[in-house]
Parts: structure tokens; sequence; C-alpha cells
């Protein structure tokens, strides 16, 4: 019951060492269940109960330790209580406890009262409890991770960019295209898949005749921030007639799900083959928490794996593996099914890139990238768009649309003493 309710609350059975098995053995009868849980055996006295959980908090591999007891002749409830309540002050792992039974586990519920351990009725309240704990010091470790500004030096320039998007808002443009979209990643070192514009068929042939085949070609619109989803991409082209019959095929299936939009021609790209991982990165501003990050599962299983966490902006390393770890995916990106593990160096890196971007213009209401796709060990943005904000102004505020604003660093200053302290 214990473990089921764990798993459906996302956490996971430590694994014991061979150490602490080998332990164990030496206590217990051959027939234990040599492994977590920790089956004690009911004619398990005292000291097989207190060995037991010693061995376990002691593990290097275990960060918490759920005790369950039912009535049994073997060992009383209070007298464990005591034993237990004992080791418990003696570790700094959480030590939670399920004394299960009315008046004959009454006395031992009463000994952890007083001693300040948590003791539950039934297994599933203290599992839930443990992952409420759990859940609570990550937020906490949140809170203490404030990025600081990125050092003026680091920065691109920023300035002939804010003059595009300026020159976009004169002209009533609020959606920049995918090219215009790639340029503002590769400032912030996000790598990206270039893509190339052709206005009819026969330039896409000879552009691609240039890059090699195979290729992918996007529609190229300023009123279609999703292609996709109207039948704008056409992947895996391996020669010029391939190319030239998707052209016509996309360009028609457009028009026909998109009558209104402007289709100004194709983009043309190399194909990324043997992606082993697709994911998304989008940035959104929220009206209650201003601008906001999800990371998860992109592609074409985006939109009923629906695999994803949400961060706040400005993020750093640290923050960008939380983000990242409070996903399922996570665990795929480890590697499985024969496929590679992802580069997390690069992910946390890529992560951190984007968030900057995203302190630094206010003005971008929203920014897409899906798939983000990582191939033979490298991470490539394969699809990307951003929007203006139509109706955004200048702020006195340095950062107008953060709940968390970087840590202050331009404040700091050192200073030095001519006097030498000496301390005895």
């Amino acid at each position: 019951m214990a473990t089921d309710v764990l798993i459906d609350l996302g956490g996971e059975l430590a694994r014991l060492s061979d150490e602490s098995i080998q332990e164990i053995n030496r206590f217990s009868p051959p027939y234990w269940s040599r492994g977590n849980p920790v089956d004690v055996l009911g004619d398990a006295d005292i000291v097989r109960y207190l060995k037991s959980l010693n061995a376990c908090l002691r593990d290097p591999m275990v960060d918490g330790v759920l005790v369950i007891y039912v009535p049994q002749e073997s060992v009383s409830s209070d007298e464990l209580a005591v034993g237990v309540a004992r080791l418990a002050k003696g570790t700094g792992k959480p030590v939670i406890t399920t004394w299960m039974g009315a008046k004959e586990a009454e006395e031992g519920r009463r000994i952890f009262v007083e001693n300040s351990l948590p003791t539950y009725e039934t297994p599933e309240e203290a599992v839930r409890a443990y992952i409420t704990m759990y859940t609570y010091k990550r937020n906490l470790d949140h809170l203490y991770e404030t990025p600081a500004e990125l050092p003026v030096r680091e920065q691109p320039d920023k300035r002939e960019l804010k003059a595009t998007i300026r020159e976009m808002l004169r002209k009533g443009r609020t959606l920049l295209n995918e090219e215009e979209s790639k340029n503002l990643l590769v400032r912030y070192g996000i790598p990206v898949t270039v893509p190339h514009f052709a206005k009819d068929a026969d330039t896409a042939v000879s552009t691609a005749d240039k890059l090699g085949y195979p290729v992918v070609i996007k529609v190229v619109s300023p009123d279609i921030p999703h292609k996709s989803d109207v039948g704008g991409v056409m992947l895996r082209l391996t020669s010029g007639a391939a190319l030239k019959q998707a052209c016509e095929t996309l360009l028609q299936t457009v028009r026909k799900r998109a009558p209104q939009a402007v289709i100004q021609g194709v983009a043309v790209q190399r194909m990324i083959e043997n992606v082993d991982y697709e994911l998304t990165l989008r940035a959104k501003r929220d009206k209650d928490f201003g601008s906001v990050i999800l990371f998860g599962v992109g592609g074409t299983t985006r939109s009923f794996s629906k695999d994803f966490s949400i961060g706040l902006p400005p993020l750093n390393q640290t923050l960008a593996k939380m983000l990242m770890q409070e996903t399922k995916a996570y665990k795929l990106l480890q590697g499985f099914r024969g496929k590679p593990p992802a580069n997390f160096k690069e992910l946390e890196e890529i992560l951190v890139r984007f968030s900057n971007l995203i302190v630094d213009f206010p003005e971008i209401a929203e920014i897409t990238i899906d798939p983000l796709a990582i191939a033979d060990g490298k991470t490539y943005a394969l699809d990307a768009s951003m929007v203006i904000d139509r109706d955004y102004v200048e702020h006195k505020s340095r950062y107008p649309y953060l709940v968390i604003t970087p840590y202050p660093t331009r404040y700091i200053t050192s200073w030095s003493y001519r006097t030498a302290w000496k301390c005895s």
C-alpha cells in the first residue's frame, strides 16, 4: 500500500546497497525480503526491528525511512516506539512512522508525538506527508536560488534587436517568422537549424541542391504562428522532384486550412536525422505571474503526452536542472531503448540562455521552440516563433514582467580597510 502511493505521487523506492543487504542478512532469517521494502517478518523482536532501521538510515542510497508497525506479540508498541525515536534523533534523515491499530498502537503514537516524530495511522497518510516534506524542501531550494543579472560583457548587443522590434510594431507586425526568431535565438547562443527562404518551388529546389538532401520545407507566413497545425511542414524530402511536388501539396493544404493567411513562400533547411528526443521550450506572459517558462515533451507527442513543468525566470543552472527534473521526460533523457543520454549540461545552458532572452526583452509576449531536438548528442531548435506584445510600453521598472527579479549585483561594492584586524 505504501509503495503504490509513493509511486503514484512520483516518488521511488530506494535501492539498498549491497553492504546494507549483507548487514541485514547477518541478523535476519534467510527468507527475509532481501530488498526494499524491508520485511522484518512477523516474528521480529525489537532487536531485529531496530538493527534493520539502523542499517537503512546509514545507507547512502536512502533519503528517508517509513517504519510500519502492526500489533504483534513479539514486540510491544511502546517499547518499539521508544527505540525508533532514539534512532531518529541520531540521524539527519527524516523518519516517519505508521502505527496501525487502535488501543494497542495508541501509546506508541503518544511517544512519537512527545519526541516530535511524525506518526500516522495508515501508510497512505505517511507517504503523502513524506512527499509534502520533499516538495516543501524543494520549494525552499527554489526560493534561495536568485540568479544574478547577466554581466554587461556577456550580453549580446540589444540595440539593433530592439530597434527591429520597434520597427515591426510601427508596421503593425506582431509575429516574427522562423528566420527572424532563430536570428534572435542565435544571438543568445541557442543552436538552431538555419532556414533558407524560397519564394517558389524552383528556388526551393535550387536551394536544396546546394544544402544537400534530405530537407524539410515549412510555409512562411506572418499570419501562421503554428505551421504544423495547418499542414505547413513537409519532412524527409530526398530529391528535387519530391521537393517540387511537396511544395505544391503544402501550399494547397495551407491555402485550404488558412484561407486568410498571406503566404510569402517556403523555408528550406537540412533535415536533422536520427532524432533521439523531441522537447518543447516556451515562454508566455501570465497576467498574474508575469513571464513563465514551460519545458517538456515536444514534437508530435506534445499534444497527448502533456508532460511539462513550469518555472519563473530568471534561471540559473541549478533552477534549470530542477525544471527538467520535474518532468517524466527527465528519466527518458538519461537514455532508453538504446538511445544515448542527452547532454544535460548543454540543455541547462540552453534553458539559462533562453531565460536571459526573456529577461532582456519584455517586448516579447510569447516564444515557442518546438521541437527542440536532440540528435547524435547535439541539441537544435528545429522550429521557433515569437509574438511581440502589441501594447508594450516602456516601464520605469528595470524588469517589468518578472515576479522574481535578478539579484542586483550592480549594487555590490568592495571595501578595503587599511587597518589589519587580529582575532584571538
